[in-house]
């Protein structure tokens, strides 16, 4: 996959700003390279997913510690590790549960009837 396209002085300024649009580049020049990081530390396509929201949710407001666009990627990258990281030692972390566990757990405890089912999903 291709390099994202650096940020320029003017856009780290909108993104400093708060502007939708800017935060809105940014993820679609970024969101590859930090779902890859996190993907690489978590282990888990659903944990780099909740990285993933996690560092660009705390975007706009950490961005402000940034001292030039020139070093941005990097820092991202380190942000990325470190959400990872947190995540990882606060036990947080999405499990997954297999089809034939699921099925099995499902046996064992009863099937869940349709009213059942439309109160979960409410």
């Amino acid at each position: 996959m291709p390099d994202p396209q650096p940020i320029d002085d003017d856009l780290l300024a909108a993104l400093t700003s708060g502007q939708a649009a800017a935060l809105a580049t940014v993820y679609t020049r970024y969101s590859g390279l930090v779902y890859r990081v996190a993907l690489r530390f978590t282990g888990s396509e659903a944990d780099a997913e909740d990285v993933l929201q996690n560092v660009f949710v705390a975007l706009p407001e950490s961005v402000g510690r940034l001292q030039s666009a020139a070093s941005f990627e990097a820092w991202l990258r380190r942000m990325a590790v470190r959400t990872a990281m947190m995540r990882q030692r606060s036990g947080t972390r999405r499990s997954r549960v297999e089809a034939e566990s699921a099925f099995a757990v499902s046996q064992q405890v009863g099937q869940v009837n349709d009213l059942d089912r439309l109160e979960l999903e409410e």
